[in-house]
């Protein structure tokens, strides 16, 4: 049957809870693996550019148009994924169908359940239940190796992964820890830059000033989530709430001040 389902797009499927088999017509069969990895990146990258052009692109996608225009330029600095592509391909898919998977990383070998492939500015990484500790944890997927799909089902125990993830700004974000509020103060110079792409997706205005400046709300669990984008925009991004996240945030962006100082 193995045989068979390599040749046909209508696929013989066991379904191991009842004993019984049965044909699945699935319009994805008639698609690699690769393919349809790929497909699921463009589909993600669309949904960044906003619902209604999400809508668009599903539309397009459906049609596979005969021929393409290069009439759009579109700079998404992004690391090359060729020498994993194939090991992405498979852990989607381990995703998708809830199977563990073994792999090295960091010279350790693991089972993990893997819970979902993430893209963090242009890095690709992969989010797994460690079964080493029953911890979740962000694994950088170019530093995977060994990677091989299980037989073995899970369940994924923690329902709110995909609502936590939502409001990741980077690879620094935990899931463990408990989100607090940063309060920033943007220059009428960053404006419109902050506007047009906001900090974070937790973003929230409070105040705006007649020049166009104005106070937004972040939420985070890690202060590396927004220390780079303070040190970004100096001089015009600035913390303005008085507690000990916001202290603890001020003095690391100075102590790296100092050593940036000190380099030269």
């Amino acid at each position: 049957i193995e045989e068979i389902n390599k040749y046909t797009s209508t696929k013989i499927i066991n379904d191991r809870s009842t004993h019984t088999w049965s044909m699945q017509d699935n319009s994805n069969m008639l698609l690699t693996k690769d393919e349809q990895f790929t497909l699921n990146v463009l589909d993600q990258a669309c949904v960044e550019q906003g619902e209604q052009f999400h809508k668009n692109a599903l539309k397009l996608f459906d049609k596979f148009k005969n021929s393409l225009h290069n009439t759009i330029y579109n700079n998404i600095d992004s690391e090359d994924i060729a020498i994993i592509k194939e090991d992405l391909a498979k852990a989607e898919n381990a995703v998708y169908t809830k199977n563990k998977i073994s792999l090295t990383y960091k010279n350790k070998d693991r089972i993990v359940e893997p819970l979902k492939l993430a893209n963090f500015e242009g890095y690709w990484y992969l989010l797994v239940e460690d079964l080493t500790d029953n911890r979740i944890k962000t694994f950088y997927f170019k530093d995977i190796s060994n990677l091989k799909i299980l037989d073995e089902k899970f369940i994924q125990k923690d329902k709110t992964i995909q609502r936590k993830l939502k409001n990741a700004i980077n690879t620094y974000f935990t899931f463990d820890a408990t989100p607090y509020e940063i309060k920033l103060f943007v220059s009428k110079d960053l404006a419109s830059i902050i506007k047009r792409k906001p900090l974070a997706p937790s973003q929230r205005m409070l105040n705006t000033y007649n020049d166009g400046s104005f106070e937004v709300s972040i939420t985070i669990t890690n202060d590396m989530e927004i220390i780079p984008k303070i040190q970004q925009f100096m001089p015009h991004l600035k913390i303005i709430n008085d507690d000990e996240h916001s202290q603890r945030i001020l003095d690391s962006v100075f102590s790296n001040l100092e050593g940036f100082k000190q380099g030269y």
